[in-house]
């Protein structure tokens, strides 16, 4: 955690918060450089004293990596995670050994803009939104944050996940967080009838991410049977737009969160890396494929830097599979080859269909072949 605190972190915008204090003897042997804020300061908790310290420390920060260890016992009535999850946009939950990470990214204002109510059902009804701007306009490697606002119309009896995702112009998925309510602190079964609720999101931008403009949507479903309820314009409500720029520099290749590493030269370009997994379950990449199910891919490129004089204008990928073959443009259907810059790193996505019978895929570039990771170890 120290080591990617390290690279990811900012010392002048960001803040570590320890919670509990007991974490700081073995912090500051890793100590990566980042302010850190140590709480609950008294046992038992002051909620006020605990608030206060928050509201003065995250003031103008643009990010919280808090590390939650024996909260039991520092921290029983999760003061410390309840106040970040009303306040802040939990982008990251994720747990190594007994201590968990949860990154937050944090606004100055938010704006609300013009929205038509949308009813889920007799019970629930989202009544407005808020973002930083209007559109967001970010870098790879930033926050899209969103804050929900639901109103309760009756009493809930289910729980439900909210899914709030950012889509290219082919409609996959460029980023996405699901999660309950509130970080999961507020259920939608213990909603009752005439309670509003705040309900903050964030979504970090895949360091590779084309520049251009992407869909920004939301949808309610059931946290058991994964079924999305529907309203009356259909299963999605449309949050707006998100504007992505393109960095001033390389994202750094050691950065890149991909389960394949490859760092192999295809035709003009290098490919750094690779994930693939069963659709719809980037949060699940282990889950099993089946005949018929689709596989999908994430590539990491880089082009040459710098770009040669017989630079390709419209570079193109193909996946094999068996039988099958899907050619696309290497960038996307939004961002090809005539538009990358020198050293750039490109994140790129393709489906194909798993048959069960060749689970060996092959990727082409310029006549160029790579084999990837076989798919045999994820049939069920």
């Amino acid at each position: 955690m120290s080591a990617y605190l390290e690279a990811a972190g900012d010392p002048q915008r960001d803040l570590v918060i320890l919670d509990a204090p007991g974490q700081q003897e073995v912090w500051r042997y890793y100590d990566p450089g980042l302010p850190v804020l140590a709480l609950p300061p008294t046992r038992p908790p002051v909620a006020a004293e605990v608030e206060a310290a928050l509201a003065a420390a995250t003031a103008g920060r643009r990010q919280v990596y808090a590390l939650f260890w024996a909260m039991d016992e520092a921290d029983p009535q999760r003061l410390v995670e309840g106040w970040l999850d009303r306040n802040a946009f939990k982008s990251l939950d994720a747990w190594q050994g007994n201590l968990r990470l949860a990154v937050y990214a944090l606004a100055d204002r938010l704006l609300s803009a013009p929205f038509t109510p949308v009813d889920f059902g007799a019970a629930i009804r989202l009544v407005g939104q808020a973002q930083p701007g209007q559109p967001q306009r970010l870098l790879p490697g930033e926050a899209v944050l969103v804050q929900l606002r639901w109103e309760v119309l009756a009493d809930v009896d289910r729980r439900l996940k909210v899914s709030v995702q950012l889509l290219d112009a082919a409609n996959q998925v460029v980023a996405q967080r699901d999660g309950e309510p509130q970080g999961g602190s507020r259920p939608t079964d213990a909603w009752r009838a005439g309670e509003q609720v705040l309900d903050n999101y964030a979504l970090p931008l895949p360091l590779g991410t084309a520049p251009g403009e992407y869909r920004l949507v939301a949808a309610l479903y059931d946290a058991q049977d994964g079924q999305r309820l529907r309203h009356a314009g259909g299963d999605m409500v449309e949050l707006g737009s998100v504007w992505v720029a393109r960095p001033a520099a390389p994202a750094p290749a050691a950065l890149l969160p991909v389960a394949q590493r490859a760092d192999q030269r295809l035709g003009p370009v290098t490919l750094l890396g690779y994930d693939i997994y069963r659709k719809e379950f980037a949060h699940a990449p282990q889950t099993p494929l089946g005949p018929g199910d689709t596989a999908h891919l994430v590539f990491y490129w880089q082009a040459p830097d710098p770009l040669p004089a017989d630079w390709p204008a419209d570079l193109t990928v193909t996946l094999r599979l068996g039988e099958q073959v899907v050619a696309a443009p290497i960038g996307g259907p939004a961002y090809p080859s005539s538009e990358w810059q020198p050293g750039e790193v490109v994140r790129s996505q393709m489906d194909i269909l798993f048959d069960g019978t060749n689970a060996q895929p092959l990727v082409e570039v310029a006549g160029e072949t790579a084999a990837l990771a076989s798919l045999a170890e994820r049939r069920p």
